[in-house]
């Protein structure tokens, strides 16, 4: 018999816990018929893997590597989702984690621009992993949240830099030579802040591939660009453009910097109108297959709107009309507006002939009102029937187009 020795960190150093053998050195855990079958002669030296060796040494893996990140050890949950994925490819949470953690340490190392690509480059196959699978929609969440998170701590990191090394610009003399250090400084800390930025555009342009009828990823699309625009828009450096504005090459170094702030949003804002057409899209062709499965319940609503349109054009053109009274008040009205052009031509000095004229007027006006005191209620009834068509015309076309 060979030696039990573990297929991860090659030690041998094992505990027996209940019904498995546990490595003391990285906690992976060998069932005891796994045990045996390493042990046996021949076995340990062949280099193949049963399956269910390979099961084992993933869960345990993944244990290791959740463990680690539950407790923010960022260097072992790297180290085991770098594990995971040479034995998965196929792991959307190992090719994510192993990205995201790389970037913290990157970070951590100085490396930032180096870590900001690592996040925005695993974005696109990370998604392409989760698309049309179960997890899509956890994966999503996660994903999103995670990326928020260490967004934020970017920009507040990518800010604190700024606002220490500005403390310290101020406490020195002002040169040439530390003029450029300082405008070098404010390019590194806005070419930052752009790629932080970035990675909301490129979390957004990568949920539009998945997105389709999925309605929860629209909002996610939305918060994206929204977070985008945002996180350019609050360029650390901003308040220095406007205080150094006199000074050599600032104002040259702010319109480049705003520039490319312009470009990142513009392509925002077309992700943005994609979005808008994605769904108006969307609720055309719901709309359609809805009302091509229910024909004639949409008949019977159009037939129904055709009619109430057709009471309402005779109610208004045949009926009214026809009230008693109704035409005469049109020709009393036209006989006073007659009246009262010959009373404005009359000269100003025939106050006689102005008055007869005036009088015609009052005679004709008492007559309307009284033709009108009978004719108003008769109108007043049909306007309400008219109003009462309307409002259900009004319900109709809701019911046709409302979203499905």
């Amino acid at each position: 018999m060979n030696r039990l020795t573990c297929e991860m960190c090659n030690s041998t150093d094992f505990v027996k816990q209940d019904s498995a053998f546990v490595c003391q050195s990285c906690g992976l855990k060998y069932s005891i018929e796994e045990a045996k079958k390493m042990m046996s002669d021949g076995l340990a030296k062949s280099t193949g893997k049963t399956v269910a060796t390979n099961t084992a040494k993933l869960d345990n893996l993944y244990k290791l590597a959740r463990r680690a990140k539950d407790e923010n050890n960022t260097e072992k949950a790297a180290q085991y989702y770098d594990q995971i994925l040479l034995e998965d490819t196929n792991s959307w949470e190992a090719m994510f984690y192993s990205n995201f953690y790389a970037a913290i340490q990157k970070w951590r190392n100085g490396e930032k621009g180096s870590a900001l690509s690592s996040l925005q480059n695993c974005i696109g196959n990370v998604i392409g992993i989760i698309k049309g699978t179960d997890e899509e929609y956890s994966a999503v969440t996660e994903i999103v949240k995670q990326l928020n998170g260490i967004c934020l701590a970017f920009y507040e990191g990518n800010k604190g830099n700024f606002n220490a090394f500005y403390s310290r610009y101020l406490e020195i003399d002002y040169s040439l030579r530390n003029h450029n250090s300082f405008l070098r400084y404010i390019s590194q800390i806005s070419g930052i802040n752009k790629g932080i930025a970035q990675i909301y555009y490129v979390l957004g342009v990568g949920m539009l591939e998945i997105a389709n009828a999925k309605n929860y990823l629209d909002d996610v699309i939305e918060t994206a660009m929204e977070n985008a625009i945002r996180m350019v828009n609050n360029n650390p450096c901003d308040y220095i453009f406007r205080a150094y504005s006199g000074l050599p090459d600032i104002p040259h170094l702010e319109n480049s910097v705003h520039s490319e702030a312009t470009k990142l949003e513009n392509l925002c804002y077309k992700v943005r109108k994609l979005l808008e057409e994605k769904r108006e899209a969307l609720a055309k062709q719901r709309l359609k297959e809805y009302w091509d499965a229910h024909q004639t319940e949409k008949a019977a609503l159009e037939s129904e709107k055709q009619s109430l349109t057709q009471q309402i054009a005779d109610l208004d053109n045949k009926e009214i009309p026809a009230i008693p009274g109704y035409a005469e008040v049109k020709k009393l009205n036209e006989k006073v507006d007659a009246l009262t052009y010959k009373k404005e031509t009359i000269g100003f000095f025939k106050f006689k002939e102005k008055k007869a004229v005036q009088q015609q007027i009052d005679s004709t006006k008492t007559e309307i009102n009284d033709i009108m005191s009978r004719v108003n209620p008769i109108i007043e009834e049909i306007r309400k029937r008219i109003s009462e068509y309307k409002d259900r015309i009004e319900t109709i076309d809701t019911e046709l187009t409302k979203p499905r």
